[in-house]
C-alpha cells in the first residue's frame, strides 16, 4: 500500500501516448489543408487537459509532424502568423 502513495514509484506520463491519441482523434492530412499553429497548439493542449493527457511542446509536436507527414510551416507575407500546411483540425 506504501507503494501506491510513494509519487516516485509511479511512472510519469507519457506525452507521446496522448499526442498520438490527439492525432488519431483529431487531424486529417491532406495536401491543401492548413491550420494557424496557434490554434493547432492550442487545441491540443485543451484536448490534453480534457483527457487527462500531458502536452508536448510546441517544438516538439511541429518536429513530430514534419517528420512523420511532412507538413511545412509558412509565414504569412503581411502578417506573423505562421500556418501549418498539410494538416487540418476535425472538431
Amino acid at each position: 500500500m506504501a507503494e501506491a502513495l510513494d509519487p516516485e514509484a509511479a511512472e510519469p506520463p507519457d506525452a507521446m501516448a496522448g499526442w498520438a491519441s490527439f492525432v488519431a482523434q483529431r487531424l486529417e492530412f491532406e495536401a491543401g489543408a492548413a491550420v494557424a499553429a496557434d490554434a493547432l497548439y492550442t487545441t491540443c493542449l485543451r484536448w490534453c487537459a480534457g483527457h487527462g493527457a500531458v502536452a508536448l511542446e510546441e517544438d516538439a509536436v511541429v518536429a513530430w509532424l514534419e517528420a512523420q507527414y511532412g507538413v511545412t510551416l509558412r509565414t504569412g507575407p503581411l502578417t506573423a502568423d505562421t500556418m501549418v500546411v498539410g494538416v487540418r483540425v476535425v472538431l
